[in-house]
């Protein structure tokens, strides 16, 4: 198990997201429906629905499939959630990167992995690389996601990073994310640029 908390500003909202909570609300409206009325027909409650169209509770492709098939929008929330999803992370992620961004300090334990955001990209490629049903370019496009992401301890006035790891990591030796030497003077030299 693995825990990580921001301490911070807040979440910020990502752009597409809020496209997608505006065009739901504008869509329900025009047809009428109150949200409870639209809960009833999505098969979730009123407050889920109400937490999804203000953004304090994420949307997945099942809720936008069903708001679809229900507000007769010709799969346009779902589309949407495509151009998320190509953006390289999934949906469900978006709200912890817009944290992370905002962030003032991380604090990470991962007992088995070291964070994404300490990872060299031969680390990241190895641990995407254990998800075998990806294809090449997916895991790449996920090696690069996962890279942009450590941009965030470049910004102006970055967030502060504490990060535990656990010792077992540095001695694994019959494991796929076994490290050669070079691999370790690379880590090392990546985690203290960051």
């Amino acid at each position: 198990m693995a825990t990580c908390g921001t301490g911070g500003r807040g979440i910020v909202e990502e752009p597409t997201a809020g496209l997608i909570r505006a065009q739901l609300r504008r869509m329900r409206l025009a047809a009428g429906l109150n949200q409870e009325e639209f809960g009833k027909q999505v098969h979730y409650s009123a407050s889920m629905v109400s937490s999804v169209e203000t953004g304090t509770r994420p949307f997945d492709r099942q809720f936008l499939s069903r708001a679809d098939e229900v507000l007769h929008s010709g799969g346009l929330l779902v589309s949407l959630l495509r151009i998320v999803e190509k953006e390289g992370q999934p949906s469900w992620f978006r709200p912890w990167l817009e944290a992370e961004r905002a962030a003032r300090q991380l604090r990470c334990f991962h007992p088995g992995l070291v964070p994404a955001l300490l990872q060299t990209e031969n680390y990241a490629r190895a641990v995407i690389r254990c998800d075998d049903l990806l294809t090449d370019d997916e895991v790449e496009r996920k090696v690069a996601a996962r890279m942009d992401r450590q941009a965030v301890l470049h910004q102006p006035d970055p967030p502060q990073l504490i990060a535990v790891i656990d010792e077992a990591i540095l001695h694994r030796t019959d494991e796929v994310l076994t490290f050669d030497p070079q691999n370790w003077k690379s880590f090392v030299e990546h985690a203290a640029r960051h």
